[in-house]
């Protein structure tokens, strides 16, 4: 069973219970802020969760794009090679405000077929989970190794 970290804004819940129902349905863990109760430890839950997450998913909307919170979950995940290649966007509501430090990442727009947009979310995060991170980081360290090699041996050769 993978285990998705969800973020998103507190205004977004009910597509977020949505989008969390479809992926238990599917046989993922999630976790999300709501589990939590507020009188809990929350930050260290928080991190816990976050440490112990195989992918991320971020619930785009103009009020999730505006939040200290969403931004510093992302940055956690985008900073941990543990989440390289595992962090995807689901667009819930249309923003101009997205980070251009999140541009690059896989996005999923459900915003006109949430059916459709949800299976392919699953797709992507159960393709993510079955590639193990170690190996994504060893094959590329690899190819920048076999490249740098090439490149001296060119050199020498001149």
């Amino acid at each position: 069973m993978g285990h998705v970290f969800l973020s998103f804004s507190e205004q977004d819940e009910r597509v977020a219970s949505q989008i969390r129902d479809k992926l238990v349905q599917d046989g993922l863990d999630v976790w999300w802020d709501s589990v939590n109760a507020w009188g809990d430890n929350w930050a260290y839950n928080l991190g816990q969760a976050l440490e112990g997450s195989d992918c991320m998913i971020v619930l785009v909307s103009p009020a999730s794009m505006n939040s200290d919170l969403v931004r510093r979950e992302i940055v956690h995940a985008i900073t941990h090679e543990s989440f390289r290649d595992r962090v995807f966007l689901a667009i819930v509501k249309r923003t101009s405000n997205i980070p251009d430090f999140l541009r690059s990442l896989h996005a999923i727009d459900l915003t006109k077929d949430f059916a459709a947009g949800s299976q392919s979310l699953v797709k992507a995060i159960r393709t993510a989970i079955e590639t193990p991170a170690r190996s994504i980081i060893r094959t590329e360290s690899a190819k920048r190794s076999a490249g740098a090699t090439k490149t001296r041996r060119k050199t020498i050769a001149k």
